[in-house]
């Protein structure tokens, strides 16, 4: 069960939930009421050895809370909730009290819950008022937490698929060898053939220094992701195509090429260019725009646009290979099985990410990560934001080889991004 929660697919998670059924049927993972009649609070407790076990026990205990608080009124509740999560005897797959704390405070604490958490010699205690915790249990923010517990939908996904998805965790949690932290992902694998080689020849290939890129270019960042967006919009490209283009655009910028080469103030032309070369790649034919349609919406001319595809396939060797952090992204959450119309959160998810990847994008420090740390900081913040656990699942942990420890560059690019949500950002 914990390795099923952990790899953070959402098949394999469901799998897990359904696993502490069948044990709690079996006298497992029971909670007990443990409240004296003179007492303000009504207290459950439990016995959880590990991070996976508590977060599962605890989302089944707050749909059973609710059910009974539908069913029979609020008559039975107390001034306070308790809920206590005890370790008994030894257990060789114990995880630290500390660990297991941080795991339910994410999730509650994304999710708006008013539950607040104490560590005390090893048993941990999360307690709300009342009032708070019955106007919390009918809103959405704790819909959402609880779908993956309830959600008759998800049940209803075909066992292949559900067996395949539990076959690729088993695969990556026997695996003892990954990549070393820290190192670039081996992102793309066969899904990428339109942007090139796989992620982590890419990554170890094509590293970016931001240093070589003008500081003028650099201090006008922003304006040009947006003219960036706004070329993509106007020829009616995918995002990936976009944000590939701008990956071509970004290692040109910061080739160091000389002034009489590579004019800083006619990097609109460059930058279209680049996107135009990313379409042809991740484009199908019958999307490429005419040069007529071209030029009538950029204003660029077909003498100047071809000398600036020429310049780039020469500055870059004919080398177009391109991989954005937004294609690595959907790489991710596809692994994770966010693909599956019955996963409610989706959606949501990814329209986070796809804000948080444009604040990134428009940060000239980002420029610096790889596409894939950026990916999966990105996604770390943002399972953060909902409450999502684990922040990293196991499945992509032992996929990248990276560790988000403070210090490497995942740690790095978290905290750089974190700091991005904080600040204002213009629409395009």
């Amino acid at each position: 069960m914990e390795v099923l929660w952990q790899s953070g697919v959402v098949v394999a998670q469901v799998r897990a939930l359904q696993l502490w059924s069948a044990a709690n049927r079996n006298g497992h993972f029971r909670i007990y009421t443990n409240t004296k009649q003179d007492s303000g609070a009504l207290a459950y407790s439990t016995v959880a050895f590990t991070g996976g076990a508590a977060v599962v026990t605890v989302l089944r205990w707050l749909v059973e809370l609710r059910s009974k608080l539908q069913k029979d009124g609020a008559g039975f509740l107390r001034q306070r909730i308790v809920f206590t999560l005890h370790k008994a005897k030894q257990n060789r797959s114990e995880q630290p009290s500390a660990l297991i704390m941080d795991l339910l405070n994410t999730m509650l604490t994304g999710n708006s819950s008013p539950f607040q958490t104490s560590l005390l010699e090893h048993t941990i205690s999360l307690e709300a008022p009342a009032p708070e915790l019955i106007e919390w249990l009918q809103s959405t923010a704790f819909e959402d937490m609880v779908f993956i517990a309830q959600g008759n939908h998800l049940k209803k996904i075909p066992l292949d698929v559900m067996f395949s998805e539990e076959g690729a965790v088993a695969g990556a949690a026997s695996r003892h060898s990954p990549q070393s932290p820290g190192s670039p992902a081996n992102v793309a694998g066969d899904k990428q053939t339109a942007a090139g080689p796989s992620g982590n020849v890419y990554e170890l290939t094509h590293t970016l220094d931001v240093t070589s890129c003008s500081q003028t270019l650099l201090q006008q960042r922003t304006q040009v992701v947006h003219l960036a967006l706004k070329y993509g919009a106007a020829f009616s490209f995918k995002d990936d195509t976009i944000y590939d283009g701008l990956q071509l655009f970004d290692r040109v910028a910061c080739l160091g090429l000389p002034a009489n080469a590579f004019n800083v103030n006619a990097w609109p032309l460059c930058l279209c260019s680049c996107i135009l070369l990313a379409a042809h790649q991740g484009e199908p034919s019958h999307a490429w725009p005419t040069q007529d349609t071209v030029t009538m919406l950029t204003g660029f001319g077909s003498e100047a646009l071809g000398s600036s595809e020429r310049n780039i396939f020469t500055w870059l060797q004919q080398d177009m290979s391109s991989i954005s952090a937004l294609r690595v992204v959907q790489l991710y959450l596809e692994r994770l099985g966010h693909y599956l119309q019955e996963f409610k959160l989706a959606e949501r998810i990814t329209s986070d990410l796809q804000v948080l990847v444009l604040r990134a994008a428009c940060s000239p420090l980002c420029i610096a990560f790889h596409p894939s740390a950026v990916a999966a900081a990105s996604l770390i913040v943002v399972r953060r934001l909902r409450g999502l656990t684990p922040l990293w699942p196991r499945v992509l942990q032992v996929m990248t080889g990276y560790d988000p420890a403070p210090g490497g560059e995942l740690g790095t690019a978290i905290m750089h991004l974190e700091s991005l949500l904080a600040e204002p950002i213009s629409a395009p």
